[in-house]
């Protein structure tokens, strides 16, 4: 059969009405054998996110390759990003760059997006080239791109510093559905570093950047949900960003959501669970925790005390840093 013509039909199967998954791969397998390359890239696709089968990273990226060395550049910037990062195989900076070059060379605005992170893990960077590369990725509305070059102008990185395009430019990597641009974003209306603090706006970027994965920034909106101003405390909030943020492993959230548990703000007073809270943070590297947690167990302070414990937790703390770093957040959720 025409090869050309079993990718399209798998692509229908694809389609809510009528999907067929396994239809859908086998279809995808077809057209790749027969030589048409988006076909191989369609199936890679399908190994990496378990359609029509188990997930297999390796499978996935030996399929985007295929895809990428045949002609459809779509392919090369996902495998260079695969390799780049290690997922499902070896790290390989000069093969992602490899790969990645070929696709943006071929007009895939994803992968000069990804030639540009490739290009930022080689010594010497060329910060001047990565600009060019994420400009012209963002022009063409590859989200990451204007996020990464919002970074760019935010630091000075290869051009002048400019915050207003920074700002700009976060919003528009955010509003394509970049989530690490939205925290980026979220960030640069909390403060007036960037001279643009906008609380309403900060916490409306923040809490997209939540949603779409980010820990820090369901922290941070948990920051202002606890903290204010004053329009925008909301205890409840609060909690469920710190909780969100914790349970995915970002330890300063566990120390945030302590601090409320502690104090009976926001949330039912629980020392035991604050201690718990206090002591994943801790393990975290966050040193307020420590120190907060062996203070607790040397008092006592409605948990069982434990002198030898205490010891561990506040030599830890002391070892560190200063622990009183952060006594200003701690203040703030005090008032």
């Amino acid at each position: 059969g025409n090869a050309k013509g079993c990718n399209g039909l798998g692509n229908v199967y694809m389609r809510p009405e009528p999907k067929d998954e396994t239809r859908a791969t086998a279809l995808f397998r077809q057209a790749c054998e027969g030589g048409y390359p988006a076909g191989c890239t369609n199936l890679g696709a399908a190994y990496l996110a378990g359609i029509g089968g188990p997930k297999d990273l390796a499978k996935g990226e030996s399929y985007l390759d295929r895809g990428c060395n045949h002609g459809d550049f779509t392919a090369c910037g996902a495998q260079a990003a695969m390799l780049l990062a290690g997922q499902g195989v070896s790290k390989d900076v000069a093969r992602a760059h490899q790969q990645a070059t070929h696709g943006c060379d071929g007009g895939d605005m994803p992968s000069c997006a990804v030639l540009a992170l490739v290009l930022g893990q080689e010594k010497p960077v060329d910060a001047a080239r990565i600009v060019a590369l994420d400009t012209k990725a963002c022009n063409a509305d590859v989200a990451q791109a204007c996020g990464n070059l919002g970074v760019a102008y935010a630091l000075g990185e290869g051009v002048a510093v400019d915050a207003h395009l920074a700002i700009e430019l976060y919003g528009k990597g955010c509003s394509l559905g970049n989530a690490r641009a939205c925290s980026n974003l979220g960030r640069a209306f909390m403060t007036e570093s960037m001279g643009a603090k906008d609380p309403a706006k900060a916490v409306v970027a923040l809490d997209k950047a939540c949603e779409g994965g980010e820990l820090d920034a369901c922290c941070d909106a948990g920051v202002l949900y606890a903290s204010g101003p004053g329009p925008f405390v909301d205890g409840e909030k609060a909690v469920a960003r710190f909780e969100r943020s914790c349970r995915g492993g970002y330890a300063k959230a566990c120390n945030d959501l302590g601090v409320l548990v502690h104090l009976g703000q926001a949330a039912r007073k629980d020392p035991a669970r604050a201690a718990k809270l206090f002591a994943r943070a801790c393990e975290g590297g966050v040193l307020p925790a420590c120190a907060d947690l062996g203070s607790m167990l040397i008092l006592g302070d409605e948990i069982p005390a434990d002198a030898t414990r205490a010891e561990t937790v506040l030599e830890k703390a002391c070892g560190g840093g200063d622990p009183a770093l952060d006594l200003d957040r701690m203040q703030q959720f005090e008032q």
